[in-house]
């Protein structure tokens, strides 16, 4: 995360100039050069694993055999792993969608392209705040129950940056900071606990039916997760140009253009918080009383055993 917040603010630093004219022959050579940091680091990792588990397979042929279709409506009919998936993945086109406006906004706008990655990365920072305090507040209020809340709190902060008058100055930026700053304390404490959430979900598999696929579950996870990823940008392309954006003009948009992408950014924005809401407050349903019961249940049942 520290990697990602890193290089989201520096990478508009460097590849816009002062006067917000993308410098496109610098996109290459900064590729090349995180390419081949991560290709040392992945080295670096692969030579220095050690692997101390018994590598040993032993085949059965009476196994059943493997059925994605099965693992798909096990997972859809799983309601926190399908809550807190449908939660990312909102979260994930909304804010990937919206990145790709507050670039445009930025530069075509505010006329401070290179700004962009640093009020883009705003939201991520709400994370550290949650940190040192994530065990007290879980014990205290509940996973479901503060992330529903920090979600509410989200859609306020981008249902302000929707509506709320921006000048085309740093008078503009200060009110989409103020915004960006609101929805990092809403999203803090979702980021620091949407995996143990999903952990949570594997124990209502086994809880309510029975059975435990841990492996298949987070896979189908990870996937959507990754799909948004890849969606998320394209959407906000898509929908920048039907508004009437147009990549050859760069910096120099027609004001109203620009006007329309300072929109776009918030509506993605949010998008992907109203679909989170729903996903935390309606689809999973494992709210502290629920989740203490179950894991009282499951330390009975594996105690029989």
């Amino acid at each position: 995360m520290v990697a990602g917040v890193i290089t989201g603010i520096l990478v508009p630093v460097l590849i816009y100039d002062e006067n917000s004219k993308l410098l496109g022959g610098r996109l290459f050579y900064i590729a090349l050069i995180m390419g081949v940091l991560g290709f040392v680091c992945f080295r670096f990792m692969i030579v220095n694993t050690e692997i101390r588990a018994d590598a040993n397979i032993t085949l059965k042929e009476d196994v059943p055999k493997f059925n994605i279709l099965r693992v798909m409506a096990n997972f859809l009919r799983n309601r926190p792993a399908v809550g807190a998936t449908l939660a990312a993945v909102s979260t994930f086109i909304g804010m990937y969608g919206a990145q790709t406006a507050t670039q445009i906004t930025f530069q075509a706008y505010f006329n401070m392209a290179r700004l962009s990655g640093l009020i883009a990365m705003i939201p991520y920072l709400g994370m550290f705040f949650f940190l040192p305090f994530i065990g007290k507040i879980v014990t205290r209020f509940g996973k479901k129950e503060a992330v529903t809340v920090g979600s509410f709190v989200t859609v306020l902060a981008y249902g302000l940056m929707l509506i709320v008058p921006m000048s085309p100055d740093a008078g503009g930026v200060l009110v989409f900071l103020g915004c960006q700053a609101l929805a990092a304390v809403g999203n803090g404490f979702g980021t620091c606990v949407s995996y143990a959430m999903m952990a949570d979900a594997m124990d209502y598999e086994e809880w309510k039916f029975h059975e435990r696929n841990e492996g298949t579950t987070y896979a189908m996870h990870s996937f959507f997760r990754k799909l948004a990823q890849g969606v998320g940008p394209s959407v906000g392309i898509v929908l920048a140009t039907w508004l009437g954006y147009n990549a050859l003009l760069g910096e120099n948009q027609p004001m109203d253009i620009a006007l329309n992408m300072r929109y776009l950014t918030a509506a993605m924005y949010l998008f992907g918080a109203v679909i989170q809401v729903v996903s935390y407050a309606v689809i999973y349903n494992l709210d502290k009383k629920t989740l203490a019961q179950m894991e009282s249940d499951l330390q009975l049942r594996h105690g029989d055993k």
